[in-house]
């Protein structure tokens, strides 16, 4: 019978754990985009609402870029976002917010690159991603892509 208990028990801690979690993740990309050498990505980026975040007082969150690079491949590559202030209505670059990531960053695997970086989203109601922007200017850019994480 103990046994029974605490088999129950283990399931509904994992169901449960979802709902205490805080940290929400979204991607401002529906699907990774490439980027041909010395180009910038055409896409339509996701909405992102961050005031949901204000009920329990986070100002701070994070964006993760992510892409695939040539192996070799030296230049930069720079993902740049727009914010709103008043729910969407009207929106300006989100200064000092470029993530400019080395193509010959230190990869994940292979040579998929990944960055995170903090950025400050006080009194923020929407952000999205402006621009994905390959300096390289003989090497593609494949499986690029940004998720926030609040």
């Amino acid at each position: 019978m103990r046994t029974k208990k605490l088999i129950f028990l283990a399931i509904l801690l994992l169901c449960l754990t979802p709902l205490f979690s805080k940290l929400r993740t979204s991607a401002f990309l529906d699907t990774a985009i490439n980027i041909a050498a010395g180009g910038t990505g055409t896409f339509t980026s996701n909405v992102l609402d961050v005031m949901w975040r204000t009920t329990d007082g986070r100002q701070v969150g994070g964006i993760t870029v992510t892409f695939t690079r040539a192996a070799g491949a030296a230049d930069t590559v720079d993902f740049t976002f727009d914010i709103s202030y008043d729910g969407g209505t009207t929106w300006a670059s989100f200064e000092g917010v470029t993530i400019q990531i080395a193509t010959n960053h230190a990869v994940i695997s292979g040579t998929t690159v990944r960055a995170y970086i903090e950025v400050n989203l006080y009194g923020i109601s929407h952000i999205k991603l402006h621009s994905i922007k390959n300096n390289d200017g003989v090497n593609n850019i494949t499986a690029c892509n940004a998720t926030l994480s609040i």
